[in-house]
């Protein structure tokens, strides 16, 4: 493990966005696998959804995406996840997992907070901020990235929908490093998930289950020293947020949201 890990826990910090619907069910299951793990969580950073700047702007995006009905019927899901406490920080604050503000996790006050923590490694679970090269070199094991494609296929945003998209037999869960470059850096486990007849909404929750699993495991021979990783093939394709239009030609191909 080297000197620096002997004489304590690895410390991890994990930086996600607010998410009462897909990235609370990653800690959902992640954070029952920390109580018993070989590294402690030493805070998490719950930065606003897609990072945007104003609920009216979110509203805006989702309006694209769900269309008026299903828009009103996930408004109504997320105001009861609020007000019932079921979001990500109320859930970490019951696993006894410090909440560490940030504006901008690049900004050198946070940087500061990662050091002052003796971090070891971040973890980004749909960071919706840019990860530069200050914070990348903040933690001595790294930044380590969950992405639900089988990268370098589908870098970017909305990765489970542009593979139902495209008709993917199977999309999956990458594990990997994180680099300046969004979404290169080395692979450290990947697996590879079938698609079915399940919704978009049904495949999601599946691969932030396996998400956590993965995330966990690596974690933990990372912990141990044993953490082994592959670089990235060249190639790939990146996406952005899906379009109106896009989003009506997903259900043109017989594919549901929910």
């Amino acid at each position: 493990m080297g000197e620096h890990g002997k004489d304590r826990t690895m410390n991890v910090l994990i930086i996600t966005e607010e998410d009462v619907f897909y990235v609370y069910e990653f800690f959902k299951t992640f954070f029952p696998l920390t109580e018993k793990a070989v590294y402690t969580v030493r805070g998490i950073t719950v930065c606003a959804p897609f990072n945007k700047k104003s609920s009216l702007a979110l509203a805006k995006q989702m309006y694209g995406f769900y269309g008026p009905l299903q828009f009103v019927i996930m408004g109504m899901r997320y105001l009861f996840s609020k007000s019932t406490g079921r979001t990500v920080s109320r859930l970490a604050e019951k696993y006894g997992i410090p909440l560490i503000a940030a504006g901008s996790i690049n900004a050198p006050g946070y940087i500061k907070k990662i050091k002052d923590l003796d971090t070891d490694v971040i973890v980004s679970v749909a960071a919706p901020q840019i990860f530069k090269s200050e914070i990348l070199q903040a933690a001595p094991r790294g930044c380590i990235n969950s992405h639900s494609a089988l990268l370098p296929e589908n870098k970017g945003m909305m990765p489970v929908f542009w593979g139902m998209y495209k008709g993917a037999p199977e999309i999956g869960v990458t594990i990997h490093y994180m680099v300046e470059a969004l979404d290169a850096g080395e692979i450290i486990k990947q697996e590879r998930v079938p698609v079915g007849n399940e919704t978009l909404h049904e495949m999601i929750l599946k691969t932030k289950r396996i998400s956590a699993r993965l995330m966990h495991e690596t974690l933990e021979e990372t912990a141990r020293g044993t953490v082994t990783s592959t670089p990235m093939p060249a190639g790939g394709s990146y996406q952005t947020f899906p379009t109106p239009a896009e989003v009506r030609e997903f259900k043109r191909r017989g594919r549901k949201i929910r």
